[in-house]
């Protein structure tokens, strides 16, 4: 009996050992997977394990997977999930691409969408774009004592100085036909020199303040805007401006300095006076636009002044200082209502006065040399992006404060698009162009005037 049992045990240990040196040549094993060879013994005590592990395994069943089985299919879903977008990326962002609003583009380059505007300006030397920011007497331009005709000499002129404008006054134009054939003439020089046609100023408002009206027997004459403003009748302006459009838009004229938008509040402003249609800012605006849209029916673009209002002062600024005590609430309640109305009906040109406004502004600068009346209240305020352009910097509210080539350093960075008439216009157009050399003033300040004088030329 004894040795039975020591057969079996020797027997039993052999098997082990047997099975033991088999296991350790195979490949691992899943460690849930049962052996294949297994005593009697060591199979009832593994039947017994796996018994317990499919019991745990259904309980976890139940309860949920455990958490070192769910963190490894979180990961594996993660890296599906990321493979699934990196294989959609593509056109989910052209998708995006197609959909998304365009971003925000700066003053500058919302200037212009024109590619014609855009090739030119791209074509100008810095010196070429802030000659075109200055409007000159054909007498400052030349040098001459008086102009009437244009030819080499003019030729000679804006190659040097290619401006952007010329303003005519009574003793450049003798006639009907002399005009023509000057204008003509000038337009034809500038685009053989500059590659663009040339704006042509006239102050041809009516009344007192006329150029050809009343001087040419060909042309009809022109009462004064008072006069206009008494019979209060809109219609009669459009029509009075498209009679005034036709005779200039004929000579060669491309702006008009008129309507005159000022309110007459001050009774005593001889500056003004019968310039203006009258004291009630809704019938001036009414006016004012009705008269500018007659003149640009005829093709001739209406200047707007004298922004922000002259009619409430009691100087004349063409001899020196001269100041509007309103508050900003009172300019709104008068003043600004017909160039309120002015943009409204799309006003391209809009010109500053050179009065003060102390009530309203922290510097006692002229309008026309202030960022807080031009880029503050007109543009920022007001939403104007028009053309600005200075009232006449010879005028003594200027002189008598400034050099020229301050007043024009100060007008372009309170933006102002054109400079009228500085007194000493080389002085000015080169401080101008010293200013943005310095960093003073910014190419992209210039590029975004010169693209508005170029969208009112092309």
């Amino acid at each position: 009996m004894r040795t039975e049992k020591l057969r079996v045990l020797l027997t039993v240990l052999l098997c082990t050992l047997l099975l033991c040196g088999c296991a350790s040549g195979l490949p691992e094993r899943d460690e849930k997977e049962a052996s294949p060879a297994q005593t009697e013994e060591t199979g009832q005590s593994e039947t017994k394990k796996t018994e317990e592990l499919k019991k745990e395994s259904e309980e976890i069943s139940e309860a949920g997977e455990p958490d070192e089985d769910r963190e490894e299919k979180a990961v594996s879903e993660d890296a599906s999930t990321a493979e699934e977008a990196d294989v959609n990326e593509d056109p989910e962002t052209e998708e995006q691409a197609m959909t998304e609003e365009p971003e925000e583009k700066s003053p500058e380059a919302a200037a212009s969408e024109d590619p014609e505007v855009l090739s030119v300006l791209e074509n100008m030397s810095l010196e070429a774009r802030v000659a075109q920011m200055f409007v000159l007497l054909p007498e400052q331009l030349t040098g001459m004592g008086q102009v009437t005709e244009a030819g080499d000499v003019t030729r000679a002129a804006l190659e040097s100085f290619p401006v952007g404008g010329l303003l005519y006054n009574d003793g450049s134009l003798e006639s009907y036909e002399q005009t023509k054939a000057l204008l003509a003439d000038t337009q034809q020089i500038s685009r053989e020199t500059t590659g663009l046609p040339m704006l042509t100023f006239v102050d041809e408002e009516g009344g007192i303040v006329t150029r050809i009206s009343g001087r040419f027997p060909e042309v009809p004459w022109i009462e004064s805007m008072a006069a206009y403003g008494a019979r209060g009748s809109e219609e009669e302006a459009y029509q009075t401006g498209q009679v005034m459009g036709s005779y200039l838009a004929d000579l060669g004229f491309t702006c008009d300095c008129a309507p005159v938008a000022d309110v007459l509040t001050n009774p005593d402003n001889y500056v003004i006076g019968e310039r203006s249609f009258g004291s009630d800012p809704e019938l001036v605006a009414g006016m004012a636009a009705a008269l500018g849209k007659g003149l640009e029916s005829e093709g001739v673009t209406a200047v707007y002044k004298h922004f922000p209002g002259h009619g409430g002062t009691a100087e004349d600024t063409h001899e020196g200082y001269s100041s509007l005590e309103k508050t900003k609430e009172e300019l709104y309640a008068c003043d600004l209502i017909p160039f309120i109305s002015a943009i409204e009906n799309g006003a391209k040109i809009i010109m500053a006065a050179h009065i003060t406004l102390p009530n309203i502004t922290e510097e006692d600068l002229p309008a026309s040399l202030s960022p807080e009346i031009l880029a503050g209240l007109l543009r920022g305020e007001l939403g104007y992006d028009g053309l600005i352009i200075t009232d006449a910097l010879n005028m003594g509210a200027v002189t008598n404060q400034y050099t020229s080539a301050e007043a024009a350093v100060m007008a372009v960075r309170a933006g102002a698009d054109m400079i009228l008439m500085p007194a000493d216009p080389f002085s000015a157009y080169q401080a101008v162009l010293d200013a943005v050399y310095s960093g003073e003033i910014t190419p992209e300040r210039i590029d975004e005037s010169v693209l508005r004088i170029l969208e009112l030329k092309l």
